[in-house]
């Protein structure tokens, strides 16, 4: 099983109050600290989505625990649900957060909005590999844009499937520039000593994202395919029970 669930969190900005009050209070304390509304609503949509949608696999009613957190700051379920097999990956920006679990592997998901104050020839130089900067510099400056946030989700997400944490920066996996915009089936590499797949999750316009699946073989790329699920709050429509009881 490997699902992406879609959440537009600024539909839910009047539902943010609600939210909070059934977070923990570390996730409400660190929503609170946000200086623009905007981000205290990406934060407290997407957190309160994830924890119903892990409540939803897990063939809970609600998930209130605390999750475990890597030496690089990954989180994970804690150890009582280790028997799950449940892997899960949250992005979230302005407007939108996607959720990804599987029980294939570890997986990581990324979604940025495109914007115009990156400096994205200044930031791939010190961020990215040579070739993918260069191949960044040849591109005119809407194709160099685009290209240089494909390039960085799809990196991020790797990095987060990983649990390495972006200090140690996004020079690898070094990807093949002509595949930057890629799209379809899934793209198969071998990095860290590991199988993985990738994919380029369809957004809306503005926006960039990507999944990583850590694979037991190649093969077993060509047999998943990713599923993606629109989330609703659970006690707004019908769609609560496939959320409350979804299909391990």
């Amino acid at each position: 099983m490997l699902c992406v669930w879609t959440v537009r969190s600024h539909e839910y900005a009047d539902e943010v109050p609600r939210f909070l009050g059934q977070l923990p209070a570390s996730e409400r304390q660190r929503a609170e600290a946000f200086h623009f509304e905007r981000d205290r609503v990406s934060y407290a949509v997407s957190h309160y989505a994830l924890r119903q949608v892990l409540a939803g696999h897990l063939g809970l009613d609600g998930f209130g625990h605390a999750f475990e957190i890597g030496p690089r700051g990954k989180p994970s379920l804690p150890r009582a649900f280790a028997d799950s097999g449940l892997e899960f990956s949250l992005s979230h920006t302005h407007g939108l957060a996607l959720i990804a679990v599987s029980r294939l592997g570890v997986v990581g998901v990324d979604v940025e909005r495109v914007v115009d104050t990156v400096d994205v020839h200044g930031l791939a130089a010190s961020v990215f590999a040579e070739s993918e900067s260069r191949h960044l510099a040849g591109l005119d400056a809407a194709a160099a844009r685009h290209g240089f946030f494909r390039l960085w989700v799809r990196k991020e997400a790797y990095v987060k499937a990983r649990g390495i944490g972006l200090a140690d920066g996004l020079r690898e996996p070094v990807l093949d520039p002509a595949a930057l915009d890629a799209a379809g089936g899934a793209q198969v590499r071998h990095a860290g000593g590991s199988t993985w797949a990738e994919w380029p999750i369809a957004v809306p316009d503005g926006y960039c994202a990507a999944l990583y699946q850590c694979l037991d073989n190649a093969a077993s790329a060509v047999r998943v395919v990713p599923e993606i699920r629109a989330w609703r709050p659970a006690d707004r429509q019908d769609e609560a029970v496939r959320q409350q009881r979804a299909v391990p």
